[in-house]
């Protein structure tokens, strides 16, 4: 509906918005120099870290408009990756006891079987096991499907900050506008 479509029209538009309001803020502080000290530097690197992984994730590259878009979204530590590399056709396989108590986790933890030991492929991205994040910026995986792109995402709660959370969400937007031909599923694990 037609309220439906101004809502999609403002996302591209505000993640625009915040990534050149960003650039200028880095651009005035090149300017000036290193003058900035307190609160006003903490507030200047917080801008840099945000448009250093907007930039990031744009350059992954955008949504292919034609082919269906599933983006994996969670908390972190929530089996985002996990789900990925599964659906990439990886096989999946508990950790060994060894395994799990060198990395201080349950022994319920998966990783994916190397072709070394039999698996079909390689990992298509890496498997977190704790509450430290793997995934960084939000990135297309290639799950061999010509009608399906998978991306996988930084989880809610990054334990990288709230930079990355501002930025995923900025990178979302940019990807939610481009993947309206083919259409977008969200995954929430």
């Amino acid at each position: 509906d037609a309220a439906g479509d101004t809502q999609r029209s403002e996302s591209p538009d505000l993640a625009a918005a915040l990534a050149s309001a960003l650039a200028s803020a880095v651009e005035v502080e090149i300017r000036v120099g290193d003058t900035l000290s307190g609160p006003d530097a903490d507030i200047l690197i917080s801008a840099k870290k945000i448009l250093e992984y907007v930039e990031r994730g744009a350059a992954t590259g955008e949504g292919d408009a034609n082919k269906r878009q599933v983006v994996v979204l969670g908390v972190t530590g929530s089996g985002k990756s996990t789900l990925v590399n599964s659906l990439a056709g990886c096989t999946l396989v508990r950790l060994s006891a060894e395994e799990a108590d060198g990395l201080g986790v349950d022994r319920d933890s998966l990783r994916v079987q190397t072709p070394a030991e039999g698996g079909p492929r390689e990992p298509v991205t890496e498997i977190g096991h704790g509450t430290e994040s793997m995934t960084a910026v939000l990135r297309p995986i290639d799950i061999g499907s010509g009608e399906v792109v998978v991306w996988d995402a930084p989880g809610f709660g990054d334990t990288k900050g709230s930079e990355v959370n501002i930025a995923n969400a900025v990178n979302l937007c940019k990807l939610l506008a481009t993947s309206q031909a083919g259409g977008l599923v969200v995954v929430v694990v």
